[in-house]
């Protein structure tokens, strides 16, 4: 070495200047993207449009949180403080799974399904943002109603849905890339979360995902509906449930503020309405602290979470009761 040369002397200082300029050019980013102002909404009819799907992923819960903290370049830490709040959902969630007698009104009411009519039930999970504080109350209605159904050999599937990163993600920084063109369509990143699957159990890894702060994101309710349409069509049973867990509209603020506000709602209820139109599928929803029947023909609500055990339960028996009655299970 140079005597007298020390790169660490050099280094460092070189080093703490690459990071606040990237630190300042993301800060000068936003603010432009803030500064901008969001386009007008286009007619009723217009056709949904996606910019790209080349991004969009499906993955079994516990892959989701690592996921995320790639998608957001590490910005995250799965060892930082946000793991002891994700313990301390799980904590929580674990211990109201466990209360007894919590689910006993519910498993009553489940025992009004029909046993000699095969019956597929598909629940879809909104897992964006505003769920954050809720999910520790929907997390255990789930494995409870997933563990019911398994331990009666009853078809039920569990799947979630969000974004990969916020604020478009890959898709906006391939939309930037190409010269921002106007109206672009969805511009997210899809990321489907496969909990359980129908003819397995719940692993307690893919329900402890469903705690995790890294998993919430944003919403895109239309294409996650059409998602779970495709596996439940598949299936071979003559009931077919398709159930959504929402605690509000569809948000996704990259696709908004390019396309208008009423992109992400006009999609939904275009979507809602084709597949309440099919024979082969019934669809529902449970509003969570939401009004959902803006939505869905059929649906509830509840404004307590304690109430949720028994709406799931009997939107389930319902929506069966109503497929069969109105002769919308067809023969085989």
């Amino acid at each position: 070495m140079t005597p007298g040369l020390d790169i660490g002397v050099w280094l460092t200082p070189i080093l703490t200047f690459v990071f606040f300029l990237l630190v300042f050019w993301g800060f000068f980013r936003r603010r432009r993207e803030r500064g901008r102002t969001p386009v007008p909404d286009e007619p009723d009819g217009t056709p949904y449009r996606v910019y790209t799907s080349e991004f969009d992923r499906e993955v079994t819960a516990r892959e989701a949180p690592a996921l995320q903290v790639v998608a957001e370049g590490g910005e995250k830490f799965l060892g930082s403080p946000r793991r002891g709040k994700w313990r301390a959902r799980l904590d929580a969630a674990t211990r109201l799974a466990d209360r007894s007698g919590a689910f006993d009104a519910a498993a009553a009411k489940l025992e009004d399904l029909r046993n000699d009519r095969p019956i597929a039930v598909s629940l879809l999970i909104d897992q964006s943002g505003s769920m954050r504080d809720r999910i520790v109350q929907v997390a255990p209605t789930v494995k409870w109603i997933a563990d019911w159904f398994q331990q009666r050999n009853m078809a039920l599937a569990v799947t979630g849905f969000t974004t990969l990163g916020w604020r478009g993600g890959d898709a906006r920084a391939k939309w930037v890339e190409a010269g921002r063109p106007k109206r672009p369509g969805r511009l997210c990143v899809l990321l489907h979360l496969r909990y359980k699957g129908f003819d397995e159990p719940l692993d307690d890894l893919d329900w402890q995902a469903m705690l995790h702060p890294d998993v919430l994101r944003e919403n895109v309710d239309g294409e996650a509906i059409l998602h779970a349409v495709a596996a439940l069509a598949a299936r071979p049973e003559r009931q077919k449930i398709l159930i959504v867990l929402s605690d509000g509209a569809p948000v996704d603020d990259s696709t908004l503020f390019e396309n208008g506000e009423g992109y992400l709602v006009r999609h939904i209820r275009s979507v809602i309405a084709e597949v309440e139109r099919r024979s082969d599928i019934v669809l529902g929803a449970i509003g969570i602290e939401y009004a959902v029947d803006r939505y869905y023909r059929h649906s509830r609500s509840v404004s307590d979470l304690a109430e949720l055990p028994l709406a799931l339960a009997t939107e389930i028996v319902d929506l069966g009761a109503a497929n069969f009655a109105a002769g919308q299970a067809p023969d085989p």
